[in-house]
């Protein structure tokens, strides 16, 4: 399966877990936006940051 073929985050979580992968929503939001604009996640402090941009979105 490529990038392309992943077109919903539940795509994503699917196929992580299909892999044996510990993955949640968060995790599998930020691998499909990423994928999506095709940048990649350049360290944890990027990843941790965006995930709080997530959470303080929603509310």
């Amino acid at each position: 399966m490529n990038h392309d073929q992943l077109c919903t985050i539940e795509d994503v979580l699917a196929l992580m877990r299909r892999q044996d992968y510990i993955c949640d929503r968060k995790m599998a939001t930020a691998l499909f936006l990423a994928l999506k604009i095709e940048k990649p996640f350049y360290n944890l402090q990027t990843l941790k940051e965006f995930g709080q941009l997530l959470e303080h979105s929603f509310y």
